[in-house]
């Protein structure tokens, strides 16, 4: 059993900070929280000048997270996050293959909460991996690569076609 899932209030906690973080973002960021999407619950959706990022929370309590970009550790123990968020983002990007949306980037990413220690390298441009506390200027710090009008529309067609 995952540690995050032993835990659940601490889990909800941990999901609620991430929310408000996301909150905190300027004017033309969005973000949808709980949304299932093509069969892939999110836990939290962000559209913005970057495209889209589905964001993965992860609970590890004063735990010590390493990573070189193709293998992560928590706590010396091997774990699959980096490559269960880059098979949802491949999802979700096959949602939007077609029409005019074919051209949205889509990135999985990871968001840890409650960590004692993290060393993140070798990180692909296709993932976003960051730590509560750190998550606004991460995504403002992401190559911009969609326009404010283009950003609005996206999320108003995300919202439509989302299950929140």
């Amino acid at each position: 059993m995952r540690h995050d899932d032993q835990q659940p209030d601490s889990r909800e906690k941990a999901l609620l900070a991430v929310r408000r973080e996301l909150g905190a973002l300027p004017h033309g960021w969005h973000a949808l929280h709980g949304v299932r999407l093509g069969g892939v619950h999110i836990d939290h959706l962000v559209m913005g000048p970057a495209g889209i990022v589905a964001l993965t929370t992860k609970f590890h309590p004063r735990a010590r997270v390493a990573t070189d970009g193709r293998h992560m550790q928590v706590n010396g123990v091997g774990v699959d996050h980096l490559k269960h968020v880059r098979i949802d983002a491949r999802r979700l990007g096959g949602l939007f293959s077609v029409g005019p949306m074919d051209q949205i980037p889509v990135a999985g990413g990871l968001v840890f909460v409650g960590l004692a220690e993290c060393h993140l390298t070798g990180i692909e441009s296709d993932t976003v991996v960051t730590v509560a506390g750190q998550l606004e200027r991460t995504m403002q710090q992401l190559p911009h690569q969609i326009s404010a009008s283009e950003v609005a529309a996206l999320a108003q067609t995300v919202q439509r076609l989302a299950d929140c």
